[in-house]
């Protein structure tokens, strides 16, 4: 199965995508969401290295920039047009 995957950066999401994987699925991207400045809301990590975990992964990290953390409007708007674009399973 095709995901993408909802990616925050830490240790949790990293066994998760690790498991997916060892399961034979397919991870298509890593999906985040970022503040305008570039700096993701769960970890304050910034963005630069989020590209650093694309180049090793080999997997393309979609940023969604929103102003606000729970901005559902912003996060499923960009997260559907992720899905079609990727081809990945809903």
């Amino acid at each position: 199965m095709k995901f993408i995957m909802a990616y925050s950066g830490g240790k949790d999401c990293t066994l998760a995508l690790d498991r997916m994987i060892r399961q034979g699925h397919e991870p298509v991207a890593l999906y985040t969401t970022v503040t305008p400045r570039g700096i993701n809301f769960n970890h304050f990590i910034r963005s630069g290295v989020y590209q650093a975990y694309e180049e090793c992964f080999g997997v393309p990290v979609i940023f969604c920039t929103t102003r606000e953390l729970h901005n559902n409007g912003d996060i499923s708007g960009s997260l559907k047009e992720a899905i079609v674009k990727y081809g990945a399973v809903c």
